[in-house]
């Protein structure tokens, strides 16, 4: 995923407004706790697939798990987030997802 599709599908801010952010300039507590939460689950899917091409294919492939949605396509609300969390936690266990 590109920075630019991150930013502006993922944190719901334009990417020309992040980037006229100074470098101390702090985000909003809505996208500064979104960043961490999107930076734990990354986190927990390297851990269940060890391998970069494994986590970009399962993060951008629909899952019936999440009734057809990528993974990726959740990381905008903490809901998503949750669901997306869930389904690794339930592959890293061996049960089927």
């Amino acid at each position: 995923m590109s920075k630019k599709n991150f930013v502006e599908d993922i944190l719901n801010i334009s990417i020309k407004t992040l980037e006229r952010k100074q470098d101390d300039d702090k985000l909003d507590k809505r996208t500064s706790s979104l960043v961490i939460e999107v930076a734990r689950v990354l986190e927990h899917t390297y851990r269940v697939f060890y391998d970069k091409e494994k986590v970009q294919r399962w993060l951008s492939k629909p899952n019936n798990t999440l009734h057809g949605d990528s993974p990726l396509s959740l990381f905008s609300t903490p809901t998503g987030i949750g669901m997306v969390e869930d389904v690794l936690t339930r592959i890293e266990e061996g049960v089927y997802s």
